[in-house]
């Protein structure tokens, strides 16, 4: 199964209010899921993965 072939969601949350804040629907060519982490600086999440060529990448995906 290769994750967010058909589309995954990112959802950014205010956890001090239980809100989402923006949504977003994602489509991403991966093999397989490394890591993610919040770039507070920019506003937008880091995904680490190895895409379907076999390459590794690092993409931000904004939730706006």
């Amino acid at each position: 199964m290769v994750p967010c072939a058909t589309g995954c969601s990112l959802t950014k949350i205010k956890v001090e209010t239980d809100t989402i804040v923006a949504k977003r629907d994602v489509a991403l060519s991966m093999v397989e899921f490394i890591r993610a982490r919040y770039d507070a600086v920019c506003g937008g999440l880091l995904v680490a993965y190895q895409d379907t060529a076999g390459l590794y990448r690092v993409d931000r995906l904004g939730a706006q």
